[in-house]
């Protein structure tokens, strides 16, 4: 619901403070980035997550070219958590043949009320991931989609704009910079030029079948029974990754073997992220548990490039355990190749081919 000029004065005085991090284009002064981004053309947005009345929200706020908020689009959500207090920067990116919108996320000033400014790159990071997990399909039913954008460690000192091309094919959207960051410190973001990519409208020319799917969304088209018996034992689901770290969609079966997305997997902690990334995804750090503890004082941000390397296309069943706090499944080991995908009429209320 888009907002009228009064409602939006009275949210800008409850609006907590905040700086926008500062960005140069100058390359006077060389800093050691270790990591660039690929910042998309677009509106620059903020998305504040907090109340209205007795309501849990989440506030979309466009900005001027003054950084100033223009109009405000108030949508409404279920997590407590971040409605303490949860700010995000980005820019709103449209699809023009469907509609949807999505929020590439650039920074987050405020965690559940913690506010952030002293946080450097790396740590700013990994709250985002928890924030992702929390935000997937949150926003689905209204069009609208929550984020990271495309990341890749830099290993030299060379800020040119220049895109790694095993990393520029797979960009959805059109590119109006490279940004430059170190992820240990707070040094100046440095912003670079580029070319203006428009990858969203090569990838729907869909020249071969290999190509990558640019975005996955699925969204489940029924409510969960959390009284089924099915929630008390070990399940199997068919799972494929997603775009985004520690995302994994969960399918069950329904009417002749048809395949039903049901939800996202609840990834609780290291020891499981590495042993997912280990099945879908290219990185080093799968080798040796070790190295992920190592990394938060070596290489910090080296697996932090969330879209490399992913195979989307691959499928697996795996067993699974439902986390009762966090109404999700977890995933515990792969399932024999013969083993059987639950149905999903054991898993929600109104599917008409329950077995």
């Amino acid at each position: 619901m888009e907002l009228e000029q009064i409602q939006i004065d009275t949210i800008m005085e409850r609006l907590p403070d905040f700086e926008l991090s500062y960005e140069t284009v100058s390359h006077k002064k060389v800093y050691n980035y270790d990591i660039a981004m690929a910042i998309p053309f677009g509106k620059k947005c903020l998305c504040w997550f907090s109340y209205f009345n007795d309501e849990d929200v989440c506030y979309f706020m466009n900005l001027n070219k003054d950084k100033n908020v223009s109009d405000v689009v108030k949508i409404e959500h279920n997590n407590i958590e971040l409605s303490l207090n949860t700010m995000l920067y980005g820019t709103l990116v449209q699809e023009e043949d469907t509609n949807r919108k999505y929020f590439i996320i650039e920074d987050i000033y405020y965690y559940c009320g913690i506010p952030l400014k002293k946080y450097n790159v790396g740590e700013k990071f990994k709250l985002l991931d928890f924030v992702m997990k929390q935000t997937d399909q949150m926003f689905h039913d209204y069009g609208f989609h929550i984020m990271l954008p495309f990341i890749w460690s830099h290993n030299h000192n060379i800020y040119n704009g220049f895109i790694p091309k095993h990393i520029e094919s797979d960009i959805p959207y059109n590119i109006h910079h490279i940004q430059y960051r170190n992820c240990k410190s707070n040094i100046t973001y440095l912003n670079v030029k580029t070319q203006k990519l428009n990858m969203l409208k090569q990838a729907k020319k869909g020249a071969t079948t290999s190509t990558v799917p640019v975005i996955q969304s699925y969204e489940c088209k029924y409510n969960k029974n959390l009284k089924s018996p099915q929630y008390m034992n070990t399940t199997v689901f068919t799972m494929k990754a997603n775009m985004q770290s520690d995302i994994y969609n969960l399918f069950a079966y329904g009417k002749a073997g048809e395949k039903i997305y049901y939800d996202v997997a609840y990834i609780p902690n290291y020891l499981t992220s590495v042993k997912m990334n280990s099945i879908f995804r290219n990185i080093k750090e799968n080798v040796n548990i070790d190295n992920i503890e190592e990394s938060d004082d070596e290489d910090d941000f080296q697996n932090t490039d969330v879209y490399k390397h992913v195979d989307l296309n691959k499928e697996i069943k795996i067993n699974c355990r439902f986390h009762r706090k966090f109404k999700k499944w977890v995933p515990i080991q792969i399932a024999p190749r013969d083993a059987r995908v639950v149905h999903i009429g054991r898993l929600v209320y109104g599917y008409q081919d329950k077995r």
